[in-house]
């Protein structure tokens, strides 16, 4: 093979199975299916200022928020926040930034006020990080803002997630990230992430029925693991291609002389 096409092929493989949540790579499997219908449901139609999205850790949460601020773009205007272990003033001043030039807002109430089009949509992941009295302060702040904040908050640990739903009380309505990835959506997600990523077809053969066996077996159909062990074996089938390329041809025996 060409070194550069070999080049090429490194540059898209590298595409397949990335560790960030990316919703234009999003593959349907039926838990996340519900989680996020009941998420969109919460964002449209429900009275109920915050909704905390539970899970076990690696089931797509944060994907869950990616998802949720591209569909509601058009209306709301979303703030993302990866780690929300701030103070009152921090957290308003992440609001703030987000006007994009908007008036100094002498108060909180203004502050809602000049978000565009229906407000904000706050969303926060690592729900655990995320002190108590700024919790106390955003239960507040909703409840004033009338529909014009809207705050989802992911957590990973049932007790944590207790404590917030206490902590807004009538404010907030749980989600659930349940279940698990059957071995037919780890064979429908691993398919399209390879053909998402144009992989060569002789390192797309390496994803047979029995390696999806074993990735499903071993993933127990928690989306992370499935990304992470279906990239180690992508790489190792990449790098076992490259070590035969490089192998120099066998010479021939040479017939002995008579």
């Amino acid at each position: 093979m060409d070194p550069a096409a070999r080049g090429a092929g490194r540059v898209s493989d590298a595409l397949a199975f990335s560790p960030a949540a990316n919703p234009d790579a999003y593959v349907p499997w039926t838990g996340a299916e519900q989680a996020f219908e009941a998420l969109t449901r919460w964002a449209s139609e429900s009275g109920a200022p915050v909704c905390l999205v539970a899970g076990p850790p690696g089931m797509g949460k944060t994907l869950l928020l990616k998802r949720l601020a591209a569909q509601a773009a058009a209306s709301l205007r979303a703030v993302r926040i990866s780690y929300p272990d701030c103070d009152v003033e921090a957290l308003r001043g992440f609001l703030r930034e987000s006007l994009e030039g908007a008036p100094p807002c002498d108060s909180d109430d203004a502050l809602i006020a000049a978000a565009p089009g229906a407000g904000f949509l706050l969303l926060l992941d690592e729900g655990e990080l995320l002190p108590d009295a700024t919790a106390q302060w955003l239960r507040e702040l909703a409840e004033r803002a009338a529909g014009r904040l809207r705050i989802a908050v992911a957590v990973t640990r049932d007790e944590r997630c207790a404590e917030l739903a206490a902590r807004f009380g009538d404010a907030c309505e749980v989600v659930r990230l349940a279940g698990a990835m059957s071995r037919a959506d780890v064979e429908a997600h691993v398919r399209a992430e390879l053909e998402r990523a144009g992989v060569d077809p002789g390192l797309r053969a390496r994803f047979d029925a029995a390696a999806i066996d074993e990735l499903h077996a071993r993933s127990e159909g928690v989306p992370a693991l499935v990304q992470t062990l279906a990239s180690a074996r992508l790489f190792e089938a990449q790098r076992a291609g490259e070590l035969a390329a490089r192998r120099p041809p066998r010479l021939a025996r040479r017939a002995p002389v008579a």
